[in-house]
């Protein structure tokens, strides 16, 4: 080919990248554009600009970009109206819907200053855990209950149910606890305060190196099999302890 074929050639190609990239429901990835096109990636870098964009290994135009983060802003701002009590939606429940690849997903939210990931949660910037008056005191009464039983904690539906607000506030009134930190979730239906956890472990650490069973355990803690299998259970997830057969050893 002469090379004015080949610089229309290039010229075709060149044109035709950001035609490809909207086409494809996520864009296409830079390997993909490769293969497509027999280009080199330093050739390729040189054609990935307005209306396009590179996010991770992804080309997308800014369009699906912008579409995108915009609909996560409709979809957390009509979840924070319902739920004003919860401190995100779960970031995995959006993506998925959308059905956007990881990525790709955490990358464009990356690009959004009023959208703010914390942990495995979507928030907007913008909304606070607001409490009412009774909600504040609900608060108190499930961290106090927790905080009274030690390490013999009442039941989880027990302390709900004297919050002192109803059923469905109180869970997430709860579950605001449990991210906060003041309460530690042990089992599906056992919640301690943390402060009993800390003393537990504290108590735990001047016996480093124990070999100790199940019933030294509950003489230790003054706890039933009830809360001590449960107990050495989070325990050893936790490595605090380690399973040897019958007995345990304290790290």
């Amino acid at each position: 080919k002469t090379s004015v074929e080949r610089t229309a050639q290039l010229r075709q190609v060149s044109s035709a990248i950001p035609l490809w990239v909207s086409e494809s429901k996520h864009g296409m990835t830079m390997p993909e554009l490769i293969a497509r096109t027999g280009w080199r990636e330093s050739d390729l870098s040189k054609e990935i600009k307005p209306p396009l964009a590179q996010l991770a290994d992804w080309i997308v135009a800014e369009a699906f970009v912008k579409g995108l983060i915009d609909r996560v802003r409709v979809s957390l701002a009509a979840f924070h109206k319902k739920s004003p009590l919860v401190a995100g939606l779960a970031k995995e429940d959006i993506r998925s819907r959308e059905g956007v690849p990881a990525a790709l997903f955490d990358a464009a939210l990356a690009s959004a200053k009023d959208v703010m990931a914390e942990g495995d949660l979507l928030r907007l910037t913008s909304h606070k855990v607001s409490l009412k008056q009774d909600e504040e005191d609900a608060v108190r009464n499930i961290e106090d209950l927790f905080r009274q039983g030690g390490l013999a904690v009442p039941a989880l539906s027990e302390v709900l149910s004297k919050s002192g607000v109803d059923p469905s506030r109180a869970r997430n009134l709860l579950q605001l606890l449990l991210k906060q930190g003041k309460l530690v979730r042990v089992g599906a239906d056992l919640v301690y305060h943390a402060d009993g956890i800390a003393q537990l472990r504290a108590a735990l650490a001047g016996k480093a190196g124990q070999r100790f069973s199940v019933p030294e355990f509950k003489d230790w803690t003054g706890v039933s099999r009830k809360y001590a299998i449960p107990l050495l259970e989070f325990l050893d997830q936790q490595r605090v302890t380690r399973r040897d057969g019958d007995s345990r050893i304290v790290l």
